[in-house]
Parts: C-alpha cells; sequence; structure tokens
C-alpha cells in the first residue's frame, strides 16, 4: 500500500509484481481481507490510525516506532 502511485519505484514494483493486488488505502487494503499480518511503516502521525484498524481487523501487526504520540491513544 503506497499513497504516492507516480514515483518510479512504485512503477517498478507494478510491473515486476503483477500479480500483486496494490492499494492506495490502507483501510481499503485492510477490508479488502486476505493478509495474514501489516508492516506499518507510515509517518508517525498514522501509526496508531493504521495499527487499530490492522489489529481490529484480528491481523499480527509489526509497527514501527512511536507506536502512538498520546496517553489516550
Amino acid at each position: 500500500c503506497d499513497v504516492h502511485e507516480s514515483r518510479d519505484q512504485v512503477k517498478e514494483q507494478r510491473k515486476h509484481f503483477s500479480k500483486a493486488r496494490f492499494f492506495t488505502d490502507f483501510r481499503k487494503m485492510i477490508a479488502d481481507g486476505g493478509l495474514d499480518a501489516v508492516m506499518v511503516a507510515t509517518p508517525d502521525h498514522t501509526h496508531f490510525t493504521a495499527t487499530k484498524a490492522a489489529m481490529d481487523a484480528g491481523l499480527h501487526v509489526f509497527c514501527e516506532k512511536p507506536l502512538t504520540h498520546t496517553v489516550q491513544e
């Protein structure tokens, strides 16, 4: 899942892994199903949102630090 469709790296990966599914929204990727686990490597302020969505879907999660920015999260 990558929000930057215009990056050359994304274009190359789409060609190299032609049978893979690609998403620009992690929420749609998680809702689509078919995943066992996710690795959250997004900007820090989205770690909690992406991790919680994946955990709520019953997925295993590996998240970069920091997991949250506030105690409430």
